[in-house]
């Protein structure tokens, strides 16, 4: 089996059991880096997480919460 690269939101909101709503927060405020793929506007395209920076704002935030 591949291991995927990138992550929609909505696979990201499988994968930590985080609400759509605290990952589009995390990305808007840029505490989460993701990548625009398609076309520019609101609503256009899609919003992909890369694997390492989804691992790394988790990891983040366990070690806060401890």
């Amino acid at each position: 089996m591949i291991e995927k690269l990138m992550y929609s939101v909505d696979e990201a909101v499988e994968v930590t059991g985080v609400g759509r709503t605290v990952l589009f927060r995390e990305i808007a405020q840029g505490h989460l880096p993701s990548v625009a793929i398609g076309r520019k506007g609101r609503g256009a395209g899609r919003r992909l997480i890369l694997r390492d920076d989804l691992v790394a704002w988790a990891l983040l935030h366990r070690t806060a919460a401890a």
